[in-house]
């Protein structure tokens, strides 16, 4: 039983954490290897709310996939979660990720012509576990967990204000 057990919390660690070990950019920066350009039959974008966050608030961001070619296509991840998303520094690198816990296990959802899909994510600043960021400017982008390679999107703004 402990076995079993021992193989399934692995297998879910491993699903949870695909996305952040892939091979690392060539610059040197430690950042995993995400493809930041869109896809011609895709297009991911991010939206986070709200544009400056206290030091015990949240943000809110919503990661929406959209099918912009006249196909229909299947988007495959690479377990139970489709979307997640990074903090950027000034510099570009990664400083934290959602730290979600995904079903460890490939899931699929087809997509039209046109047609979205949208995942909403929330990062609570100071939450145990997650690294504490100094105030300042930061970046956010979703990320679409593709089971082939992560697709990011553009990144947005957002201020974590200094506090007490």
């Amino acid at each position: 039983m402990w076995m079993r057990t021992l193989a399934t919390t692995a297998a879910l660690a491993a699903a949870c954490t695909s996305h952040t070990s892939s091979p690392t950019a060539a610059d040197g920066s430690g950042s995993p290897t995400v493809d930041v350009s869109q896809p011609a039959d895709v297009a991911v974008r991010v939206d986070a709310s709200p544009a400056a966050v206290a030091p015990s608030g949240s943000l809110h961001i919503v990661v929406t996939v959209t099918n912009t070619d006249d196909e229909r296509h299947v988007i495959e991840a690479s377990s139970g979660c489709f979307t997640d998303f990074e903090l950027l520094d000034a510099r570009g690198d990664v400083v934290t990720r959602s730290l979600q816990l995904c079903p460890a296990m490939m899931a699929s959802r087809t997509l039209d012509p046109g047609e979205s899909f949208s995942e909403t994510h929330v990062w609570k600043r100071g939450l145990r576990g997650m690294p504490e960021l100094p105030a300042g400017t930061y970046r956010v982008r979703g990320i679409l967990l593709a089971r082939t390679s992560p697709v990011a999107s553009e990144a947005v703004d957002v201020v974590l204000t200094p506090g007490g």
